[in-house]
């Protein structure tokens, strides 16, 4: 069978919402069927993207461009064209539908409204699509006009996937309508289900990593920053490092120096070696301000330890307080400091709490996330997609 997989995400040239496409589109192409991916034109190429291409699978690329440009250029085209005009991604799907007939199209979207353009002209044509939601907020809350664009492209796939309940819940209340073509699918991650390291060895300073790319709007690593700066935790014999990458790295490392915490803290940069990390460190701080199921949770209960984070999308869907980790109601640096005292106090019982979530995860995710997918992907083609043409 073929199957075409696009992504939407053109914020950053990888994340940890390209795994299940990136890893599926793999899974079916050693299975043996066709696969082609269409993605944005990133330079360099993102490593994972160079393996697609090493893995027979071909790629076509697609103009970025900043979200506001874009938006900027099509409200011109349209204005004096008087008419609706393809987007650079939507020409280029449909040149490459055009040599490609696909019997089921698979659209990942980074942020909840990135793929909508795929969406659109796979209904146009007739074509079978699913998509996979990944991330989410009530900051991206649609007007009328994209609310009921969002609402007939969902209600057309042939599936929806989403990471966390509560996302699927707030892409309701933002369109709406229910979506029952929906379900839940885990996203593959960097730590393998029978590795759990060791606990760090006893030190006078308690070690927190924070990881995930340096984006405070989604991550929070300012309210990490902040709350290290504020009493009791400036006397607190706490160091955080922060892993990741990302275009507000030099305005974090500005803010620590600003409130004086840079003795506290390390930016380590991109570490690909994720088991490492949790080698010695002894718990995650993650106070997201927007997620869908972030890898970097998985990874931590994977590994055996307590996740300090804020109850969005799907960071609290796997933790009890006090039993498999500790939630902030909201990313706010109170409630983070209010979370992180609660953990504070109990923290000669974080290796117990990190083994009952570690016990937990094991029970939530599939030790391949990716190759579920793809048989599930493989059912909804054959259910919808074969025979299908494409555009001309």
């Amino acid at each position: 069978m073929r199957f075409l997989f696009a992504t939407g995400m053109a914020s950053s040239p990888w994340g940890g919402s390209e795994e299940l496409w990136s890893q599926t589109a793999q899974r079916l192409k050693i299975l043996g069927h066709d696969v082609m991916a269409l993605a944005p034109d990133w330079r360099p190429r993102p490593p994972k993207i160079c393996e697609l291409s090493a893995a027979g699978i071909p790629v076509a690329h697609y103009p970025v461009a900043p979200g506001l440009v874009r938006r900027t250029m099509d409200a011109v085209r349209r204005r004096v064209l008087k008419r609706h005009v393809r987007s650079g991604k939507q020409t280029v799907l449909h040149r490459f539908l055009r040599c490609f007939r696909p019997d089921l199209v698979c659209i990942s979207h980074g942020a909840i409204a990135c793929g909508i353009e795929f969406m659109e002209i796979c209904q146009e044509h007739g074509l079978p699509y699913v998509s996979i939601a990944q991330a989410n907020a009530e900051s991206l809350w649609p007007d009328d006009s994209l609310a009921e664009r969002l609402g007939a492209a969902f209600l057309g796939a042939a599936q929806n996937f989403f990471v966390s309940e509560t996302n699927l819940s707030l892409l309701e209340c933002q369109v709406g309508c229910k979506l029952p073509n929906s379900e839940i699918v885990r996203n593959p991650c960097n730590v393998r289900q029978d590795f759990v390291p060791d606990w760090p060895d006893d030190a006078p300073v308690t070690r927190l990593a924070c990881v995930g790319r340096l984006d405070p709007s989604a991550k929070g690593q300012d309210l990490v920053l902040r709350l290290l700066s504020s009493p009791p935790w400036n006397e607190a014999p706490l160091r955080v490092s922060f892993y990741g990458t990302g275009r507000m790295e030099s305005a974090l490392k500005r803010l620590a120096n600003t409130l004086g915490v840079d003795p506290k803290v390390e930016f380590c940069g991109h570490v690909s070696d994720v088991a490492g990390i949790w080698k010695k460190n002894h718990a995650l701080i993650l106070p997201s301000r927007y997620e869908g199921l972030p890898l970097a949770i998985v990874e931590a209960m994977l590994c055996g330890r307590p996740v300090i984070t804020t109850e969005v999308a799907g960071n609290a869907e796997f933790i009890s307080d006090g039993e498999t980790g500790f939630v902030a109601a909201a990313p706010t640096l109170a409630l983070l400091s209010d979370a992180m005292a609660r953990a504070w106090r109990r923290r000669k019982d974080w290796p117990a709490i990190g083994a009952a979530a570690a016990v937990l995860i094991r029970q939530k995710i599939p030790a391949d996330p990716a190759l579920v997918f793809a048989q599930r992907l493989l059912d909804l083609a054959k259910k919808n997609g074969h025979g299908k043409s494409a555009p001309r």
